[in-house]
């Protein structure tokens, strides 16, 4: 099994599930609301999209769609971008000026 990948438009996971999501940008929401109530409906991507978890549909009483994120899934793309951000970090001289 392999990890996350992206390909410049998809993001694979190592479950095999494929999220089109149209361009390489990936964010996290950070309302505060969203962090109180400790949504796992806080990954967005693109301009204005949200990846929709599971868990969240089933407990607002909504139909799991395939394409909605388990947990482990959502653990998955966390990680990936605590890396991609480490890299970032890395990539910027300490002794910079502001």
């Amino acid at each position: 099994m392999r990890g996350l990948r992206f390909d410049g438009r998809e993001l694979v996971l190592s479950t095999g599930k494929k999220l089109d999501i149209g361009s390489p940008v990936i964010g996290l929401e950070l309302s505060d609301l969203a962090r109180r109530e400790r949504s796992l409906d806080r990954i967005t991507y693109g301009y204005d999209a949200t990846l929709y978890t599971a868990r969240e549909a089933a407990a607002e009483g909504e139909k799991v769609e395939p394409s909605y994120l388990s947990e482990a899934e959502c653990r998955e793309i966390a990680q990936f971008m605590v890396q991609a951000w480490a890299e970032y970090r890395d990539s910027i001289s300490a002794g910079g000026s502001s």
